[in-house]
């Protein structure tokens, strides 16, 4: 799977997401859970939905956190690495659950019987031996 940070079109909706955070921080105090909160929440939605999937969307907010000097370098890679190794269990973990499911439709398109033991055995969680 590409990194979302590889991208061309997610690099510009960051920089720009970066300078809504600037401009907004100029707004006037009032506004600050009205128009700033949702402009900031807007702009920051196009490179989290780029970057796609809970664990490369957290991955995003924490970079955006970082480059607003909400968080320090150090502790933006000890985060980072965190969520990349959870990154990497998930795939995995896909990855399996994927091959078990397609393992039990194939038994499924070899097995003439009844459609409920299909459905039975996806709800006992692909438990396959």
């Amino acid at each position: 799977m590409r990194d979302f940070r590889e991208l061309k079109v997610w690099e510009k909706a960051h920089c720009f997401t970066l300078q809504v955070y600037r401009i907004t921080k100029n707004f006037p105090s009032d506004e600050r859970f009205g128009l700033t909160i949702q402009l900031c929440r807007a702009a920051a939605s196009v490179p989290t939905n780029i970057a796609a999937g809970s664990a490369s969307e957290v991955e995003y907010q924490m970079l955006l956190a970082c480059d607003l000097n909400y968080i320090q370098d150090e502790t933006y890679r000890e985060l980072n690495q965190q969520v990349n190794e959870v990154k990497r269990m998930l795939n995995s973990f896909i990855r399996k659950l994927t091959a078990q499911v397609e393992k039990l439709l194939e038994r499924r398109r070899n097995d003439r019987s009844e459609p409920w033991v299909f459905v039975q055995a996806l709800y006992k969680g692909y438990n396959l031996k």
